[in-house]
């Protein structure tokens, strides 16, 4: 063969190393998304805590809007249960238990 074959062969060799290349670093992106995503929680999860102490693994808090008025209200949620965070007038969170209301349209 001729110089076609042999370029036809380095061309087969960097498709090989260029696919191993993108799959090392979709790899490596998937670990780091992992541990952004498991190890810094802003609530950390845990088995066990002293008595008399909520646990976090418990516990929750996740943002929606509750009034369709495109201002997400932080919900924290416990054991199943859902409670608004409002601010109290010391300017500390104050848990209200959050209910859904359905309201009938009058026709």
């Amino acid at each position: 063969m001729g110089e076609d074959g042999e370029n036809g062969g380095d061309s087969a060799l960097w498709t090989k190393i260029l696919g191993v290349a993108v799959g090392v670093a979709l790899v490596y992106g998937g670990i780091q998304v992992k541990d952004i995503y498991c190890n810094n929680r802003l609530i950390p999860k845990c088995g066990s805590v002293k008595s008399g102490y909520v646990s976090t693994s418990d516990l929750g808090v996740l943002l929606k809007d509750i009034e369709n008025d495109g201002e997400p209200v932080p919900i924290m949620t416990y054991k199943g249960k859902a409670y608004v965070l409002q601010e109290g007038p010391d300017g500390r969170p104050v848990p209200k238990p959050y209910r859904i209301q359905i309201v009938e349209k009058e026709n």
